[in-house]
């Protein structure tokens, strides 16, 4: 018999793959050696990871400049001035859909949707800015409406890019896409809901977080088994394997913010409620796009 080197299952003699977790059980492979080729693929993953997060660093910092001459130069004008330079910016990629529509039915009818709707977009765009002002400006004022703003601005993108692709599918006929802005125009109510209800979980957690750690810090004590990082650290948000009854994101949520999970879950049960079964969606998709905590056991 083979076993795997990965997992410990047991193989037949001959086999090539593990039943279990599919590792190569060939004896070239068990020997951790790489090819040159391989070799080089991993240096030039690496190399790419790194300049990912390089241009990353770089875009951050000069997003937060621009914000910090925004603030400091035009105040609250701030938010209106750079939507009239958006709306310059969407009449002239109109004006160029309506050039290019000479050749490209699709481009030509882009154009036109975008030109019917232009200031409703422009009033969208110009609440969302002001949103981000406020919320960055006062942000102990003005968080309790972020998660508002953040749902608002998620379906207002998913609107237009279901009305283009809906545009580009009648004109190419192109199936997929047909049923995909069909998907979304349909589900864009329950699309905001759920965010809604992410955002307002995350919400109330936070302040009960913030509320657990001003008690401790009075206090002078630290739970054991909820470590908390030094100040400015990362922290990333896990699904729980020590504290779950379905899939521990309660339990994670609870442990990132430091507060007894059992209280996220009545918080969970009262939106459950409130929001008329939306918040079992909104609980699907923290369970998928969460990642399980490492440190954890998990059967």
């Amino acid at each position: 018999m083979r076993y795997c080197p990965r997992c410990g299952k047991e193989n037949d003699d001959d086999a090539v793959f593990c039943k279990s977790c599919g590792t190569d059980l060939r004896a070239g492979s068990q020997t951790g050696e790489k090819s040159g080729f391989e070799k080089g693929m991993e240096d030039f993953g690496k190399e790419m990871d790194n300049l990912g997060k390089r241009l990353e660093r770089e875009f951050e910092g000069f997003g937060k400049g621009v914000e910090t001459w925004t603030d400091s130069t035009l105040g609250i004008a701030g938010p209106l001035v750079w939507s009239l330079v958006g709306l310059l910016v969407l009449f002239l990629i109109i004006w160029a859909l309506g050039w290019l529509g000479n050749w490209s039915p699709s481009s030509g009818d882009i154009g036109s949707f975008l030109l019917a709707n232009v200031w409703l977009i422009f009033a969208l765009g110009l609440l969302l800015s002001y949103g981000n002002f406020f919320s960055r400006r006062y942000r102990e004022q003005f968080r309790w409406v972020q998660p508002v703003f953040t749902a608002l601005g998620l379906v207002f993108g998913l609107w237009i890019f279901s009305e283009i692709a809906m545009i580009v599918a009648i004109n190419l006929n192109i199936e997929i896409l047909d049923t995909i802005s069909s998907i979304i125009s349909t589900y864009l109510a329950v699309i905001f809901l759920v965010v809604l209800v992410i955002g307002y979980v995350v919400f109330l957690v936070t302040i009960l977080g913030v509320v657990e750690e001003n008690r401790t810090q009075r206090t002078g004590q630290q739970p054991a088994d909820s470590p908390r990082p030094p100040q400015g650290e990362y922290r990333r948000l896990y699904r729980s394997g020590r504290s779950r009854f379905l899939g521990g994101v309660c339990g994670g949520l609870g442990e990132y913010a430091n507060i007894d999970p059992n209280i996220v879950r009545i918080l969970w049960i009262l939106l459950l409620v409130v929001s008329m079964g939306i918040a079992i969606i909104a609980y699907l998709l923290m369970w998928i796009l969460i990642p399980r905590n490492p440190r954890d056991m998990w059967e």
